[in-house]
């Protein structure tokens, strides 16, 4: 009689153990029995312990508790990480939007120059027929 009493603690703590080593597991992507993309849940640790939702819950609450804190602090992590993506996005995005606005800048300084370049060419072609064409009638005449 005393083995029995002897092996329910023992069984305890081995699935007590086997819990823990599931949390391990899904924490650092090393699941053997779910698969990986699945999101740390009291589900997902029940079922890679090899044991029931209703065993988890109704003969380790504490586990169940430590489960629930690490998806909130998983949960505030996620969410101080994209704030923080979002935060350089923003940065980045005003950077360019700055440069763009530069570039932009210059390009209208450039087409600009290029239209005073264009019209001083045309007046210099002008120019350079008109007295192409009088010294050549001077020449005939």
């Amino acid at each position: 009689m005393s083995r029995i009493k002897v092996k329910g603690p023992v069984m305890r703590a081995k699935t007590e153990r086997e819990i823990k080593l599931a949390i391990a597991r899904i924490r650092h992507g090393r699941q053997k029995r779910i698969a990986k993309e699945r999101k740390f849940s009291i589900a997902a640790v029940a079922e890679e312990a090899g044991v029931s939702n209703a065993t988890l819950h109704n003969r380790y609450p504490a586990l169940v508790e430590h489960i629930r804190q690490l998806q909130q602090e998983d949960g505030q992590a996620k969410t101080d990480r994209q704030r923080s993506e979002l935060a350089d996005l923003k940065r980045q995005n005003k950077e360019l939007q700055s440069a763009l606005a530069e570039r932009t800048a210059e390009l209208k300084k450039i087409a600009i120059i290029n239209l005073r370049l264009s019209l001083e060419l045309k007046d210099l072609r002008s120019t350079r027929t008109a007295t192409v064409t009088s010294i050549s009638k001077s020449k005939k005449g």
